[in-house]
């Protein structure tokens, strides 16, 4: 008795196919994907930083000048305290988020002068392509008067709203140190990196005369790896020393 052999036929072929591309699909990690978009983004903006820190120094020779005594002072402080005006990047966590913020510190006009901690409007960098601020808090979401209306600034750089992000760790690779949560990033003129912990109260503008009158002790000495992490997921880019240089690279904590 002869035995019909039959084959696929090609609506058979297409709909196997078309079935294996729907399990590989929703097999597809989606969480290593918003955090590599996320690392990514960070590593460009930190280059970013480093570019304006290198085409804008923030350098005062002299103070400007002053028609009276008081703002004679005033201005001679801000030109000795002129390194708080340095470029820096700064990643924060408040309210469940995860952001930063590129910005350049200018001084209050009281009468002590003083540098606060207080990033507004006139003082974060601006997309040249887009024209919104680089900030990834915004008026409504902080509470803050002096930030940005949300539909003024680059939501990106809100990494939790915008790609998930739950965790952001920072590790010193040589000597062992862990940071979590808060750091700023800041370039000099020469694009040396500096890295204060900014929950420690460390940032550019928390510098006292009295103990630190320039933020040598932060130079960046070894490479720092910062980690961000999502669904048990993580990706981890690395900062190097001097250089400034920032590349993704391996996990090793």
């Amino acid at each position: 008795m002869n035995r019909l052999k039959y084959g696929f036929s090609l609506l058979e072929v297409v709909v196997v196919i078309l079935i294996a591309s729907v399990i590989g699909i929703s097999s597809f990690n989606r969480s290593d994907m918003d955090l590599e978009m996320a690392r990514d983004q960070f590593i460009q903006h930190i280059r970013y930083t480093q570019s304006l820190a290198l085409f804008e120094s923030k350098y005062k020779v002299a103070p400007d000048s002053g028609t009276n005594s008081s703002e004679i002072s005033q201005n001679f402080r801000r030109t000795k305290e002129w390194f708080k005006s340095m470029w820096q990047i700064h990643l924060a966590y408040t309210k469940g988020n995860y952001y930063y913020v590129i910005y350049s510190d200018e001084p209050t006009y009281s009468s002590n002068s003083k540098y606060r901690f207080e990033i507004a409007s006139d003082e974060i960098a601006i997309d040249p392509q887009t024209k919104l601020y680089f900030s990834g808090t915004w008026k409504e979401l902080s509470g803050q008067n002096n930030h940005p209306d949300k539909e003024e600034v680059n939501s990106k750089l809100n990494l939790t709203l915008e790609y998930g992000v739950e965790k952001v760790s920072f590790h010193y690779l040589e000597t062992g140190k862990t940071i979590s949560k808060k750091i700023n990033i800041f370039f000099d003129f020469f694009g040396r990196p500096y890295v204060t912990k900014t929950a420690d109260s460390k940032s550019l503008g928390n510098f006292e005369d009295s103990t630190e009158t320039h933020p040598y002790n932060y130079l960046l000495k070894e490479s720092i790896q910062i980690k961000f992490s999502k669904d048990g997921d993580e990706v981890c880019m690395t900062v190097e020393p001097i250089s400034g240089y920032t590349y993704g690279s391996s996990c090793q904590f």
